[in-house]
């Protein structure tokens, strides 16, 4: 099963404590039971999800022309274990990933 990396905030624990919290516990029933049923999420905001998609690259010019750079947007998905995800600029010489 593999998580999303936008999610992993959800699934997290505090250090201090020995239990998942019941934020977390009720995440992963959700994450589950939607893979058990090979659903996808009911409560995806698509309207907010499309505006997105078309801001996207006026958004990274946007980044490109404050910080003096010439990204593009990566179209390269990356799993590492259970964790996958999309980021919009991937930069290898200076080791950064940036979400516009």
């Amino acid at each position: 099963m593999l998580f999303r990396a936008s999610s992993v905030g959800n699934i997290m624990a505090s250090a201090d404590k020995n239990a998942l919290p019941s934020g977390a516990l009720t995440q992963l029933n959700k994450m589950i039971s939607q893979h058990l049923i090979n659903w996808n999420d009911p409560e995806m905001d698509f309207y907010t999800l499309e505006k997105g998609k078309l801001c996207e690259n006026d958004s990274i010019n946007l980044y490109n022309d404050v910080y003096c750079k010439f990204y593009s947007k990566n179209a390269e998905r990356i799993t590492k274990g259970n964790l996958t995800g999309e980021c919009d600029l991937i930069d290898h010489k200076e080791s950064l990933v940036i979400d516009i």
